[in-house]
């Protein structure tokens, strides 16, 4: 009753396998087939950066974030893993800015390029940077009309005191 199939079915679930852990990861944005430069970038704060965020060089998309991790051992620091995709020369001292991609948040790393002569090999950490936030751009430039607007309340209080005792 029981027919023996061979080695078919053991095979096809093998290939199964295979095929669900690239489609799983090529969803992700993560192509497991294509050969591709690591580098690493430790930051304070990623304020929202996620695995499969952008990696842009001069506004051209040329690879995207591979994984995150928390490092216990400093001070808390997330090491940012980048997969560069596209072949350039990439300086030693170049900078992975993390920036607002758009309005509503969404967080990418854009690489300055450096002037070093020479260049980083695949597994290096780059140094790190964070671009200001668009809040944070508003605050700074609100910051002295509160300041003056202090000022001139406390002014108005002082004139308003120097009326009622006349």
């Amino acid at each position: 009753l029981v027919r023996s199939f061979g080695p078919f079915p053991f095979s096809v679930s093998i290939l199964s396998i295979i095929v669900l852990y690239i489609g799983v990861n090529y969803l992700k944005g993560l192509n497991v087939l294509n050969s591709s430069r690591t580098f690493h970038a430790k930051y304070d704060n990623i304020g929202g950066l996620k695995i499969g965020s952008t990696v842009f060089l001069n506004g051209f998309q040329v690879g995207m974030v591979s994984n995150v991790t928390l490092l216990n051992n400093q001070n808390q620091k997330l090491l940012v893993d980048i997969s560069i995709d596209k072949d350039f020369d990439l300086p030693l001292n170049s900078v992975c800015k993390i920036v607002n991609y758009d309005l509503m948040g969404t967080k990418s790393i854009n690489l300055v390029l450096g002037n070093d002569t020479s260049l980083a090999q695949s597994g290096d950490t780059l140094i790190s940077g964070m671009e200001s936030s668009l809040q944070d751009e508003v605050n700074a430039q609100i910051l002295p009309l509160k300041i003056k607007t202090e000022d001139l309340i406390g002014s108005i209080d002082s004139v308003m005191k120097i009326i009622t005792a006349v």
